[in-house]
């Protein structure tokens, strides 16, 4: 499984990354409103507070919720993979992927969950996650940057979800911390 600290395995990384959410504990004390930490400011109505806000849920919600990221490692993950390995995705856990290809893997993801049921859209549904059910088909496109910026207008949520999801695919796990949601406009 592993090797000078690399998991090697797709198998074993996915196990020991629903293994260090399995073992997260509720924290309750999260209470009153969320502030960015000391020393930063942004504008109330600028896009630094929106993106800082974005953050804040993703980090909160994994902690006072762990189900939620329970429940995206474990149907919505598998289903990623295959996802993954039918579009040509590296076999190697920890994948540098070239962006024409993380483009494609993404968008036609996005594209699969607002055309067909899926575990990710049920996920997605269960959380109360909006995701461009209003969109009605997606369409057969080419243009994949058109997909997701379909995607950004329609559902964040939707591209937090496969952000995620991709994240846990291709990127190494974290040394301790567990897992968390990831948000695509936070880079």
């Amino acid at each position: 499984m592993e090797r000078y600290g690399r998991v090697w395995d797709w198998d074993a990384k996915r196990d020991e990354l629903r293994r260090r959410l399995d073992a997260v504990v509720p924290r309750s004390d999260h209470s009153g409103p969320l502030r960015p930490s000391t020393g930063m400011v942004v504008a109330r109505d600028g896009a630094g507070e929106m993106v800082l806000a974005r953050q804040a849920f993703l980090h909160v919600a994994g902690e006072v919720a762990p189900e939620l990221l329970i429940g995206l490692a474990g149907p919505p993950l598998d289903e990623y993979a295959r996802h993954w390995n039918a579009l040509g995705g590296p076999a190697d856990p920890d994948a540098a992927v070239p962006w024409p290809l993380e483009r494609e893997l993404l968008a036609r993801f996005v594209e699969t969950v607002v055309n067909e049921k899926t575990a990710s859209g049920e996920w997605l549904d269960a959380w109360n996650f909006s995701f461009g059910e209003e969109w009605g088909s997606v369409g057969d496109t080419d243009d994949l940057d058109a997909i997701l910026r379909r995607g950004a207008v329609g559902g964040w949520s939707l591209l937090m979800a496969a952000y995620t999801l991709h994240w846990w695919r291709a990127e190494s796990l974290p040394a301790v911390d567990p897992p968390e949601l990831v948000d695509v406009f936070a880079g």
